[in-house]
Protein backbone atom coordinates (compact mmCIF):
# COMPACT_ATOMS: atom_id res chain seq x y z
CA UNK A 1 0.00 0.00 0.00
CA UNK A 2 1.28 3.34 -1.17
CA UNK A 3 0.96 6.03 1.78
CA UNK A 4 1.46 9.81 1.99
CA UNK A 5 2.00 11.26 4.96
CA UNK A 6 0.74 15.30 4.84
CA UNK A 7 1.90 18.24 6.70
CA UNK A 8 1.40 22.01 6.06
CA UNK A 9 2.58 26.07 7.14
CA UNK A 10 1.19 28.17 6.90
CA UNK A 11 1.02 32.50 6.53
CA UNK A 12 -1.46 34.86 6.57
CA UNK A 13 -0.46 38.53 6.04
CA UNK A 14 -2.47 41.08 7.34
CA UNK A 15 -1.28 43.67 4.40
CA UNK A 16 -3.64 41.69 1.97
CA UNK A 17 -6.74 42.09 4.18
CA UNK A 18 -9.60 44.45 2.65
CA UNK A 19 -10.89 46.94 5.25
CA UNK A 20 -14.39 45.34 5.11
CA UNK A 21 -13.07 41.61 5.65
CA UNK A 22 -10.81 43.16 8.57
CA UNK A 23 -13.78 45.10 10.29
CA UNK A 24 -15.40 41.61 10.27
CA UNK A 25 -13.17 39.44 11.41
CA UNK A 26 -12.01 41.99 14.80
CA UNK A 27 -16.02 42.43 15.76
CA UNK A 28 -16.42 38.60 15.23
CA UNK A 29 -18.00 37.00 18.29
CA UNK A 30 -16.02 39.41 20.67
CA UNK A 31 -14.24 42.62 19.72
CA UNK A 32 -10.66 41.40 19.17
CA UNK A 33 -7.37 43.52 19.21
CA UNK A 34 -5.14 44.06 15.89
CA UNK A 35 -2.95 41.83 17.33
CA UNK A 36 -5.54 38.99 17.55
CA UNK A 37 -7.02 39.85 14.14
CA UNK A 38 -3.21 39.35 12.26
CA UNK A 39 -2.79 35.99 14.78
CA UNK A 40 -5.57 34.46 13.92
CA UNK A 41 -5.20 34.99 9.92
CA UNK A 42 -2.72 32.05 9.41
CA UNK A 43 -5.53 29.45 11.27
CA UNK A 44 -8.03 31.26 8.39
CA UNK A 45 -8.65 28.96 5.51
CA UNK A 46 -10.03 31.45 3.56
CA UNK A 47 -7.01 33.94 4.43
CA UNK A 48 -3.83 31.74 5.24
CA UNK A 49 -1.82 31.12 2.27
CA UNK A 50 -0.25 27.58 2.34
CA UNK A 51 3.57 28.10 2.54
CA UNK A 52 4.76 24.79 3.05
CA UNK A 53 4.02 21.32 2.16
CA UNK A 54 5.75 18.11 3.26
CA UNK A 55 5.37 14.90 1.94
CA UNK A 56 6.61 11.61 3.13
CA UNK A 57 5.66 8.71 0.85
CA UNK A 58 5.49 5.15 2.89
CA UNK A 59 5.54 1.94 0.93
CA UNK A 60 4.39 -1.33 3.17
CA UNK A 61 6.61 -0.75 5.93
CA UNK A 62 9.25 1.81 5.35
CA UNK A 63 9.83 5.18 4.34
CA UNK A 64 10.50 5.65 0.60
CA UNK A 65 11.45 9.07 0.28
CA UNK A 66 10.18 12.87 0.89
CA UNK A 67 9.81 16.13 -0.49
CA UNK A 68 9.08 19.84 0.22
CA UNK A 69 7.78 22.50 -1.79
CA UNK A 70 7.66 26.06 -0.43
CA UNK A 71 7.26 29.37 -1.22
CA UNK A 72 10.98 31.54 -1.53
CA UNK A 73 11.80 35.23 -2.96
CA UNK A 74 13.48 33.05 -5.67
CA UNK A 75 16.94 32.99 -4.23
CA UNK A 76 16.83 29.26 -3.08
CA UNK A 77 17.88 26.75 -5.63
CA UNK A 78 16.43 22.56 -5.75
CA UNK A 79 18.34 20.14 -3.97
CA UNK A 80 18.48 16.95 -2.35
CA UNK A 81 18.97 16.17 1.44
CA UNK A 82 19.67 12.75 2.91
CA UNK A 83 18.52 12.44 6.58
CA UNK A 84 19.31 8.90 8.48
CA UNK A 85 15.57 8.42 10.02
CA UNK A 86 15.30 5.12 11.55
CA UNK A 87 18.52 3.65 10.99
CA UNK A 88 17.74 4.13 7.33
CA UNK A 89 19.19 7.13 4.87
CA UNK A 90 16.07 8.69 3.26
CA UNK A 91 16.40 11.37 0.34
CA UNK A 92 14.25 14.34 1.14
CA UNK A 93 13.78 16.83 -2.03
CA UNK A 94 13.29 20.05 -1.63
CA UNK A 95 11.51 22.20 -4.34
CA UNK A 96 11.38 25.89 -3.72
CA UNK A 97 8.26 27.92 -5.50
CA UNK A 98 9.82 31.21 -6.34
CA UNK A 99 7.82 34.52 -5.24
CA UNK A 100 10.29 37.32 -6.39
CA UNK A 101 7.60 40.31 -5.45
CA UNK A 102 5.73 39.27 -1.68
CA UNK A 103 2.90 39.55 -1.34
CA UNK A 104 1.98 40.14 -5.11
CA UNK A 105 3.40 36.25 -6.28
CA UNK A 106 1.97 34.51 -3.21
CA UNK A 107 -1.03 33.41 -5.02
CA UNK A 108 0.71 32.34 -8.12
CA UNK A 109 3.14 30.20 -5.71
CA UNK A 110 0.60 28.79 -3.54
CA UNK A 111 -1.61 27.55 -6.41
CA UNK A 112 1.50 25.69 -7.46
CA UNK A 113 2.19 23.95 -4.25
CA UNK A 114 -1.79 23.13 -4.52
CA UNK A 115 -1.52 21.12 -7.80
CA UNK A 116 2.00 19.46 -7.02
CA UNK A 117 -0.02 18.28 -3.41
CA UNK A 118 -2.75 16.31 -5.77
CA UNK A 119 -0.20 15.11 -8.24
CA UNK A 120 1.97 13.68 -5.37
CA UNK A 121 -0.82 12.12 -4.21
CA UNK A 122 -2.38 10.80 -7.03
CA UNK A 123 -1.88 7.03 -6.86
CA UNK A 124 -1.79 7.34 -3.01
CA UNK A 125 -4.24 4.41 -1.84
CA UNK A 126 -4.12 6.05 2.12
CA UNK A 127 -3.32 10.20 3.63
CA UNK A 128 -2.31 9.68 6.63
CA UNK A 129 -1.71 13.37 9.15
CA UNK A 130 -1.75 14.11 12.72
CA UNK A 131 -4.71 16.53 13.36
CA UNK A 132 -5.03 16.85 9.97
CA UNK A 133 -8.70 16.44 9.68
CA UNK A 134 -8.91 19.71 12.06
CA UNK A 135 -6.70 21.90 9.81
CA UNK A 136 -4.44 20.43 7.30
CA UNK A 137 -7.55 18.58 5.55
CA UNK A 138 -10.06 21.20 5.52
CA UNK A 139 -7.37 24.14 4.42
CA UNK A 140 -6.01 22.02 1.56
CA UNK A 141 -9.57 21.19 -0.09
CA UNK A 142 -10.82 25.04 1.03
CA UNK A 143 -8.12 26.50 -0.69
CA UNK A 144 -8.08 24.08 -3.81
CA UNK A 145 -11.95 25.22 -4.40
CA UNK A 146 -10.62 28.82 -4.10
CA UNK A 147 -8.47 28.20 -6.94
CA UNK A 148 -10.86 25.99 -8.44
CA UNK A 149 -8.54 23.04 -8.44
CA UNK A 150 -9.85 19.23 -8.48
CA UNK A 151 -10.04 17.60 -4.56
CA UNK A 152 -9.92 13.71 -5.09
CA UNK A 153 -13.56 12.48 -4.34
CA UNK A 154 -12.07 9.97 -1.39
CA UNK A 155 -10.86 12.95 0.52
CA UNK A 156 -13.88 14.70 0.24
CA UNK A 157 -15.09 11.79 2.03
CA UNK A 158 -12.77 11.62 4.13
CA UNK A 159 -14.38 14.98 6.30
CA UNK A 160 -16.83 12.90 8.12
CA UNK A 161 -14.35 10.44 10.01
CA UNK A 162 -15.58 6.92 8.93
CA UNK A 163 -13.99 3.85 9.05
CA UNK A 164 -12.57 2.95 5.63
CA UNK A 165 -11.44 7.07 5.04
CA UNK A 166 -8.87 7.26 2.74
CA UNK A 167 -7.54 9.92 5.26
CA UNK A 168 -6.31 8.64 8.61
CA UNK A 169 -6.06 11.32 11.48
CA UNK A 170 -3.47 9.49 13.79
CA UNK A 171 -4.94 12.47 16.53
CA UNK A 172 -8.03 11.18 16.16
CA UNK A 173 -7.00 7.50 15.83
CA UNK A 174 -5.45 7.71 19.30
CA UNK A 175 -7.54 9.90 20.61
CA UNK A 176 -11.31 9.69 21.21
CA UNK A 177 -12.18 13.73 21.93
CA UNK A 178 -10.69 17.17 21.30
CA UNK A 179 -10.13 18.05 24.72
CA UNK A 180 -8.22 14.71 25.10
CA UNK A 181 -5.36 15.73 22.20
CA UNK A 182 -2.01 16.59 22.49
CA UNK A 183 0.77 17.85 20.47
CA UNK A 184 2.65 15.74 17.33
CA UNK A 185 6.19 16.48 19.74
CA UNK A 186 4.96 15.57 23.17
CA UNK A 187 3.00 11.99 21.63
CA UNK A 188 6.21 11.19 19.54
CA UNK A 189 8.50 11.54 22.40
CA UNK A 190 6.26 9.05 24.69
CA UNK A 191 6.32 6.80 21.38
CA UNK A 192 10.44 7.23 21.76
CA UNK A 193 10.32 9.17 18.45
CA UNK A 194 12.48 12.23 18.50
CA UNK A 195 13.43 14.25 15.84
CA UNK A 196 15.56 17.69 16.38
CA UNK A 197 13.58 20.83 15.25
CA UNK A 198 15.76 23.41 16.78
CA UNK A 199 13.76 26.04 18.24
CA UNK A 200 11.34 26.54 15.76
CA UNK A 201 7.35 25.91 16.03
CA UNK A 202 3.97 26.72 14.89
CA UNK A 203 3.80 29.54 16.32
CA UNK A 204 7.14 31.46 14.70
CA UNK A 205 5.70 30.16 11.50
CA UNK A 206 4.47 33.89 10.53
CA UNK A 207 7.39 35.90 11.74
CA UNK A 208 9.67 33.66 10.30
CA UNK A 209 7.90 33.96 6.99
CA UNK A 210 7.88 37.55 6.86
CA UNK A 211 11.72 37.65 7.67
CA UNK A 212 12.25 35.71 4.63
CA UNK A 213 13.26 32.23 6.55
CA UNK A 214 11.18 30.27 3.92
CA UNK A 215 14.15 27.61 4.06
CA UNK A 216 13.78 27.51 7.73
CA UNK A 217 10.01 26.91 7.30
CA UNK A 218 10.35 23.99 5.02
CA UNK A 219 13.22 22.25 6.89
CA UNK A 220 10.71 23.10 9.84
CA UNK A 221 7.48 21.25 8.28
CA UNK A 222 9.66 18.79 6.82
CA UNK A 223 10.72 17.43 10.20
CA UNK A 224 6.71 17.32 11.35
CA UNK A 225 5.98 15.23 8.20
CA UNK A 226 8.96 12.34 9.31
CA UNK A 227 7.74 12.38 12.77
CA UNK A 228 3.91 11.77 11.59
CA UNK A 229 5.23 9.23 9.11
CA UNK A 230 7.70 7.81 12.14
CA UNK A 231 4.69 7.99 14.36
CA UNK A 232 2.42 5.83 12.14
CA UNK A 233 4.72 2.96 11.46
CA UNK A 234 4.94 2.53 14.78
CA UNK A 235 0.88 2.28 15.26
CA UNK A 236 0.78 0.37 11.72
CA UNK A 237 0.30 -2.97 13.84
CA UNK A 238 -2.69 -1.39 15.83
CA UNK A 239 -4.57 1.07 12.84
CA UNK A 240 -5.84 -2.28 10.63
CA UNK A 241 -4.60 -1.97 6.84
CA UNK A 242 -7.11 -3.42 5.36
CA UNK A 243 -9.96 -2.62 7.27
CA UNK A 244 -9.38 0.70 7.04
CA UNK A 245 -9.31 1.60 3.76
CA UNK A 246 -11.21 1.75 0.76
CA UNK A 247 -12.22 -1.10 -1.75
CA UNK A 248 -9.84 -0.99 -4.93
CA UNK A 249 -10.83 -0.34 -8.25
CA UNK A 250 -10.32 -4.21 -9.60
CA UNK A 251 -12.62 -5.51 -6.18
CA UNK A 252 -15.51 -2.63 -7.55
CA UNK A 253 -15.09 -4.34 -10.87
CA UNK A 254 -14.94 -7.97 -9.65
CA UNK A 255 -18.00 -7.42 -7.63
CA UNK A 256 -19.98 -5.89 -10.22
CA UNK A 257 -19.57 -8.97 -12.73
CA UNK A 258 -20.42 -11.39 -9.81
CA UNK A 259 -23.69 -9.30 -8.80
CA UNK A 260 -24.47 -8.34 -12.52
CA UNK A 261 -23.97 -12.42 -13.32
CA UNK A 262 -26.23 -13.03 -10.11
CA UNK A 263 -29.09 -10.99 -10.87
CA UNK A 264 -29.52 -10.56 -14.75
CA UNK A 265 -28.73 -6.82 -14.79
CA UNK A 266 -25.95 -4.76 -16.80
CA UNK A 267 -22.54 -4.47 -15.16
CA UNK A 268 -22.35 -0.98 -15.47
CA UNK A 269 -25.33 0.12 -13.59
CA UNK A 270 -24.49 -3.12 -10.86
CA UNK A 271 -20.62 -1.52 -10.99
CA UNK A 272 -22.29 2.36 -10.28
CA UNK A 273 -23.76 0.65 -7.23
CA UNK A 274 -20.93 -0.69 -5.48
CA UNK A 275 -19.20 3.01 -6.71
CA UNK A 276 -21.69 5.02 -4.44
CA UNK A 277 -20.97 2.38 -1.83
CA UNK A 278 -17.51 2.88 -2.06
CA UNK A 279 -17.82 6.80 -2.48
CA UNK A 280 -20.10 6.66 1.19
CA UNK A 281 -17.71 5.12 2.92
CA UNK A 282 -20.18 2.17 3.52
CA UNK A 283 -17.86 -0.58 2.10
CA UNK A 284 -14.15 -1.17 3.16
CA UNK A 285 -11.92 -3.37 1.48
CA UNK A 286 -12.44 -6.01 3.52
CA UNK A 287 -15.84 -5.83 3.41
CA UNK A 288 -15.48 -6.27 -0.23
CA UNK A 289 -13.07 -9.07 -0.19
CA UNK A 290 -15.93 -11.02 1.89
CA UNK A 291 -18.37 -9.99 -0.23
CA UNK A 292 -16.68 -11.67 -3.17
CA UNK A 293 -16.01 -14.75 -1.47
CA UNK A 294 -19.72 -14.96 -0.25
CA UNK A 295 -20.99 -14.06 -4.16
CA UNK A 296 -18.18 -16.86 -5.48
CA UNK A 297 -19.68 -18.84 -2.84
CA UNK A 298 -23.08 -19.00 -4.17
CA UNK A 299 -21.44 -20.78 -7.48
CA UNK A 300 -21.97 -17.66 -9.33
Amino acid sequence: MLVSVVDIETCGLVEELEYLDYRYLKNRGREKTDEEVERGLSLNPFLAHVVSLALVHVQDDRIEEGVVYYLSDGGDEEFVDERTVGGEIIEISFHPVPCPKMPRDLSDGERMILESFWTEIQESERVVTYNGRGFDLPVLRLRSMLYNLPVRKELELSRYGRVGDFHLDLADFLFTKDDQKFTLDFVCRRFGIEIGKGGMDGSKVHDVFVHGGYRDIAEYNCNDALMTALLYLRLLPYVGEEEASLPSERQIDYLAKLLAKLEGREKEATRQLFVWFQESGVLTRDGASRLIDYLKSLNV
